[in-house]
């Protein structure tokens, strides 16, 4: 519903394969990169959709026999809710079973050109002082905690870094744009599991028979909140 005060998504995938497993003892670096960041982002400088944005996606070690994959990333909602702590899974699985290990990244605009923060922001303070922001090492998870927790459109950099007995085999990088704002005062925690999803059309927690049917939404229900 394009009139409604709630964000949602709109996933694009680019594909394109290349054959790099045959060429051994090779370190490959993927980046793409484009203009620009979203005009919402209030974390950057006065202009931040002046900003491009540069993905640094992955480093991969063809020494690696066999062929090793890239950690397989979780979904996200599309927004937090001001002033309630949440904790998103910003972590990833692993195919080839290597461990991961997660770490705050630098997100960058161009090559050798990293975001800028505005005052009070940093890679390890996305969401600015109002919020006290951690990530957890071993899961991935980012905790968000508010104090008090004011809205904002933030930008994060995590890392994760494939470890296969003992040695780093490759990372990726993921950059992401994370969105406060206010939110239903509307608990929905006591009707259904977390991660469960459906379209609330009427905002009453309660997936009724007239909404069953709808496709392309999706509402995310966390702890104790409702997200459209």
């Amino acid at each position: 519903d394009p009139n409604s005060p709630h964000w949602g998504v709109q996933e694009y995938n680019w594909f394109r394969d290349y054959d790099i497993c045959s060429l051994g003892n090779c370190l490959f670096t993927l980046e793409w990169n484009n203009c620009c960041r979203s005009s919402a982002i209030t974390s950057g400088t006065n202009t931040p959709w002046n900003q491009g944005i540069l993905y640094q996606a992955a480093t991969l070690y063809t020494v690696i026999t066999p062929c090793n994959s890239s950690p397989q990333y979780y979904p996200l909602p599309p927004y937090i809710c001001e002033g309630r702590p949440i904790t998103l899974p910003m972590g990833a699985t692993d195919p080839d079973g290597d461990s991961l290990a997660f770490r705050w990244g630098i997100p960058f605009v161009a090559p050798n050109s990293p975001f800028d923060y505005a005052t009070g922001y940093s890679i390890t303070q996305p969401l600015g002082p109002s919020w006290n922001v951690s990530l957890d090492s071993a899961t991935g998870d980012l905790t968000c905690i508010p104090n008090p927790g004011n809205v904002v459109t933030g930008v994060i950099g995590i890392v994760v870094e494939e470890w296969r007995n003992g040695s780093l085999i490759g990372t990726s990088f993921r950059d992401y744009m994370i969105r406060v704002q206010p939110c239903p005062n509307v608990l929905c925690g006591a009707n259904y599991a977390e991660g469960t999803i459906f379209e609330d059309a009427d905002s009453d927690c309660l997936l009724d028979s007239n909404e069953s049917g709808l496709s392309n939404w999706q509402v995310y229900i966390l702890p104790d909140s409702l997200i459209l």
